[in-house]
């Protein structure tokens, strides 16, 4: 099977995202896969697998720092200026998860949800999400049996492992 991948955002978000896909395990998505698509179904052959993990966002995250370039690699690399959420428990029947730092909402969802595109292959897709916008900011897939799954947004990170049974 060939496999390619394709993002919206240019070169440099197909970078990110072939990056996220090398640690996921996977090199690409399946040709038929259609990522410029919406997924038009749930798609689980079997049930549904539980994944844990975490998430680390900026603390002083703002409209402003989505900017590219807003953070200097000082700031994205230092350990204070981040918070980071552990424990975190996601199923691949879809589920998202409110990013929350000391219990304040950041208006963020982490989504993991097994999909198929156009009636085609399914894929595992991790993605960030504006809360009450059904729009992603931005995704990443691996393959449905992926241990491991990814995602880095410099100012937003995302790392879940498959709970074995």
């Amino acid at each position: 099977m060939k496999w390619t991948a394709q993002c919206r955002g240019g070169a440099a978000g197909a970078a990110l995202l072939l990056g996220a896909l090398v640690l996921a395990g996977c090199g690409g998505a399946p040709e038929s896969a259609e990522p410029g698509g919406s997924p038009d179904e749930s798609h689980l052959a079997e049930a549904p697998a539980e994944f844990t993990g975490w998430i680390a966002v900026r603390r002083d995250l703002t409209d402003e720092a989505l900017a590219p370039g807003y953070f200097s690699r000082e700031e994205l690399e230092g350990g204070e200026g981040w918070a980071r959420i552990t424990g975190l428990r996601w199923s691949s029947a879809g589920s998202r998860v409110p990013v929350v730092i000391d219990g304040e909402a950041t208006g963020y969802e982490v989504e993991l949800h097994q999909v198929s595109y156009g009636g085609r292959v399914p894929v595992l897709k991790l993605a960030v999400y504006r809360e009450g916008v059904e729009m992603a900011l931005a995704y990443t897939w691996a393959a449905p049996d992926s241990r491991r799954i990814g995602i880095n947004l410099r100012w937003m990170q995302a790392g879940l492992t498959r709970i074995e049974d």
